[in-house]
């Protein structure tokens, strides 16, 4: 349930209510506390099997949620059974509102939030098409698919690249193509084409490596800027991705300036460092020793994702911040903002209009 707080109209109170008997705990997953399960913990109404929290939230959130019973409350980055505790979420039986960008979980959506409206198909919008190419890889040492978006009644030839990681999630899920048809049918960006690309395993993949790094710049992008005739100028380029694909996103801007000069992070992995490297960021530590880019960056980051660390170190608002600090101390251009929302697809749906726009306004 919402309900207003008097007196302020920028916050609401949202009440989670839950029914069960004979259970010791209910959590609430990926909660208005972040993943700080003590902090997400229902109350039980005494002599009822009636479990209740409430929380006064912003009145724009927009957050998925699922509840947990009998959960043994370990910090999720300790968990040695998380398989065992993923399978014992629950949607919320009492809220009809659910998305099925992360498994199924129930919507906290609060009277000001920010409506999805461009990731559905429109009438009298025209459709790009998307084409899946293979490549022959030496760096990874494998044949790869991968899917092209093509926007609809326009040449290719010298149009601006977007390429962006997890392209089955974001293509099917985040249903970017059908954003970029509604962003490009109403002239709110120019026309481009997005590479979506996959991953076998993202954690090892998405992670600053040499072997994707090479099989990205040197065999992907020359691929499909040879088919295509699109551009090769990195002001013109955008690499874009979430959590372990905004490390990556990053990572392409910093290493490869040359090829990509506009970046979307969305709550990247940023706390992240090599096996071996006892202090986290890496990223950041590397913008400091290295020499300034010209790249641009999109980073955003949900207020609700607090304790998402490896260790319990930094957290990923913390390590966002940070991020935005380095750089711009550096001297990059840097927009950074962070949404009522949490680490998860239905969140950066609808805030990747906005990266959009940002780096690909009509000219």
């Amino acid at each position: 349930m919402i309900d207003p707080i008097k007196g302020d109209a920028t916050r609401v109170l949202a009440e989670f209510v839950y029914r069960g008997a004979s259970i010791q705990n209910v959590v609430l997953e990926n909660g208005v506390n972040g993943w700080v399960y003590a902090l997400n913990q229902l109350e039980r109404v005494a002599g009822s099997d009636i479990w209740h929290l409430t929380v006064a939230v912003p009145a724009d959130v927009r957050l998925g949620y699922v509840f947990r019973e009998n959960d043994d409350l370990i910090p999720w980055y300790a968990e040695p059974q998380q398989g065992k505790r993923w399978s014992a979420n629950r949607p919320d039986p009492l809220n009809p509102r659910v998305d099925s960008a992360q498994n199924r979980r129930s919507q906290l959506i609060g009277p000001r939030a920010e409506p999805d409206t461009l990731s559905f198909a429109r009438s009298g919008v025209p459709a790009g098409r998307v084409e899946e190419i293979t490549i022959d890889s030496r760096a990874v040492e494998a044949t790869r698919s991968v899917a092209v978006y093509l926007p609809p009644r326009v040449p290719t030839t010298g149009l601006p690249i977007l390429l962006v990681f997890d392209g089955p999630t974001y293509r099917h899920t985040v249903r970017l193509p059908l954003i970029l048809d509604n962003l490009i049918a109403a002239n709110r960006i120019t026309p481009v084409v997005a590479i979506f690309v996959s991953q076998l395993n993202r954690m090892q993949e998405l992670a600053p490596n040499e072997g994707f790094t090479r099989y990205i710049c040197d065999e992907l992008l020359p691929t499909v800027r040879a088919r295509f005739g699109v551009t090769a100028d990195p002001r013109r380029t955008i690499v874009m991705g979430s959590s372990h694909g905004g490390l990556a996103a990053d990572w392409m801007g910093l290493s490869h300036p040359e090829l990509f000069g506009n970046v979307i992070s969305q709550s990247a992995s940023l706390w992240w460092s090599p096996d071996g490297d006892p202090e986290p960021e890496f990223l950041a530590r590397h913008v400091v020793r290295e020499p300034r880019t010209a790249t641009r960056f999109w980073i955003e980051v949900g207020r609700f994702e607090v304790d998402q660390s490896q260790g319990g170190g930094p957290g990923q608002v913390e390590v966002s911040r940070h991020f935005r600090d380095v750089l711009r101390a550096k001297g990059n251009e840097v927009s950074y903002s962070e949404f009522p929302g949490g680490h998860e697809y239905q969140s950066w749906r609808v805030t990747t209009p906005r990266a959009l726009m940002h780096f690909l306004a009509p000219r």
